[in-house]
């Protein structure tokens, strides 16, 4: 890609699993192919959204750096103290290398939303529902 100067971002909008056609060939039903976890977790997402929150908090969301989008998702953990935590970050910056984020077909996906703007810097601020509606689907 940096060879003919594109911008790729990867974008997994959740069903994880049975999506990735990972787990064409397992068992249908019950947990969907645990061996390819490590497969998907070795990808290099840009941004992931909710899907199994439980097993998107316990296997994937430690190694995505902050790339795990959940909006208002909390999920409690029942140790001694139980606490609830967010599953992920509310908010994502994305920053490419070839700054996509200004080209015009993006700016037209997004312009039919009352919370979108864009700033000086070139960067769209967009709710989170805007993001996964009219971007990812």
């Amino acid at each position: 890609m940096k060879r003919i100067a594109l911008d790729l971002i990867l974008v997994n909008s959740d069903d994880l699993h049975d999506g990735t056609r990972l787990t064409d060939r397992c068992p249908i039903g019950g947990n969907r192919c645990p061996r390819c976890r490590p497969v998907i977790r070795e990808l290099p997402y840009d941004l992931m959204a909710i899907a199994n929150t439980w097993d998107m908090y316990t296997n994937f969301v430690s190694a995505l750096d902050d790339k795990h989008l959940s909006s208002n998702v909390n999920i409690t953990i029942l140790t001694n103290n139980t606490v609830e935590v967010p599953v992920g970050v509310c908010l994502l910056k994305l920053t490419t290398r070839k700054a996509s984020t200004g080209n015009e077909w993006l700016v037209t996906a997004c312009r039919s939303t009352p919370d979108y703007h864009q700033d000086n810097t070139g960067v769209l601020h967009l709710p989170l529902n805007v993001l996964k509606t009219s971007l990812i689907s």
